[in-house]
């Protein structure tokens, strides 16, 4: 196997709504449970923000942007109907260009701490 497909494959296990974009905000993977909210429609090869309208950080408007953002909370929502709303957090890959992008339907842990 392959670094990536070692990444892949331990991410479908821990969080399967994830993405992987690349530098650009290609879709390099997609999670399988993320990936069924639009069975039709593959994601990978696709832009990120083609997709997803960011929502919260309103600021954010690039890829680039996205990857500034490592640290902080997103909230987005799908471009086309069923309009999903989705939380999510991004981690930028070491040593290689892009990120993973975690996302989820609602409040987590982290959250009800606060």
């Amino acid at each position: 196997m392959t670094p990536m497909s070692d990444l892949v494959e331990l991410l479908e296990t821990l969080c399967p709504m994830f993405v992987i974009v690349d530098e650009t905000g290609q879709i390099q993977s997609v999670g399988h449970t993320l990936q069924k909210l639009r069975p039709d429609q593959p994601m990978a090869e696709r832009n990120f923000l083609d997709i997803f309208e960011l929502i919260r950080p309103k600021s954010i408007t690039t890829v680039s942007g996205l990857m500034v953002a490592s640290c902080g909370r997103l909230q987005l929502r799908f471009r086309d109907e069923p309009r999903t709303t989705l939380k999510g957090l991004v981690a930028p890959l070491r040593n290689r260009s892009g990120a993973v992008i975690n996302l989820s339907f609602g409040i987590s842990i982290q959250n009800k701490a606060h």
